[in-house]
């Protein structure tokens, strides 16, 4: 890990695990970590919150033998730095990924992108259509959320003072994140000790929240990204989704598919939120089918 591998992450991040070169990349706001591995035709994961690319990491280590892997952590996640002042709303989030994958040269993409992710990556999909081939949806949604009753009530959570008093004093992952496992045997201690690192500081906890602030606040730049979905119908999409996940199940798949309904649809059966998490080898051999 290069010089992040310092005693204080190494401390809470199993290198075993993550054993990836780190990158950095100045960005709008900051500095980016990223993940760039192995030779071959791109795959770039897009993660949401409270993750960052440690989500992927098995099929990084899969796919890499035959992909050229990027995955980058959005500012105010995972390793990249933790500005204050950043508002970090999707659409910067967005334009910070286009920076890094022009600034990488890459074309013939497949975008492989899961929760806040989906929609930061059909951003980026929409604005270079030219330079992504094919596209994985994993439990994420990319239209406005107003007037859902579920994602109303996790919008006025995170946003009252108790959803605040959490994310500011307590453990995100275990909070936020196990309760959507489907299987929480795969939720270890190193799985919540790697989540919860990145967010171990109060001060550097304010990523996560803004974006799951921005589920409503952020409803017309949502709703523009799902009129213009038309601009990446020349791209071929699979749906590879956990239908067991409590908040953005099959409910949501199907309205995915709806908007896209010549896409591949990959249902993962007994599966949460976090596929690559409880299904990682599912994920990987599906992703490689559909990436040839």
């Amino acid at each position: 890990m290069g010089a992040v591998a310092t005693r204080e992450i190494t401390s809470w991040l199993d290198v075993s695990e993550y054993p990836f070169e780190p990158k950095r990349l100045s960005v709008e706001g900051g500095r980016i970590h990223f993940v760039d591995e192995g030779t071959g035709s791109p795959i770039v994961f897009v993660h949401g919150t409270q993750t960052w690319s440690y989500l992927f990491r098995h099929l990084i280590r899969g796919l890499s033998k035959d992909h050229r892997c990027v995955a980058p952590d959005h500012l105010g996640f995972g390793l990249s730095d933790k500005p204050e002042a950043f508002a970090g709303t999707p659409a910067q989030h967005a334009r910070n990924l286009a920076r890094l994958l022009d600034h990488l040269g890459l074309k013939d993409i497949t975008l492989v992108a899961h929760d806040f992710g989906g929609p930061i990556a059909m951003a980026y999909a929409q604005t270079h259509p030219d330079k992504v081939r094919k596209i994985v949806l994993m439990n994420t949604w990319m239209w406005g959320l107003r007037g859902d009753p579920h994602a109303e009530k996790i919008a006025r959570y995170v946003t009252g003072i108790v959803g605040k008093f959490k994310y500011n004093h307590g453990n995100l992952a275990h909070q936020f994140v196990k309760p959507l496992f489907n299987d929480r045997s795969k939720f270890t201690h190193t799985v919540d000790e790697a989540y919860f690192g990145p967010f171990q500081d109060r001060e550097h906890r304010q990523g996560p929240m803004r974006l799951m602030q921005a589920m409503i606040k952020e409803h017309e730049w949502y709703e523009d990204l799902w009129a213009n979905r038309t601009l990446t119908e020349d791209a071929q999409m699979m749906l590879l989704w956990g239908v067991s996940d409590p908040h953005f199940g099959e409910r949501y798949m199907n309205r995915m598919w709806a908007g896209f309904p010549l896409a591949t649809v990959h249902r993962l059966e007994h599966c949460g939120h976090f596929p690559s998490e409880e299904k990682p080898d599912e994920c990987a051999t599906a992703i490689r089918q559909f990436a040839l």
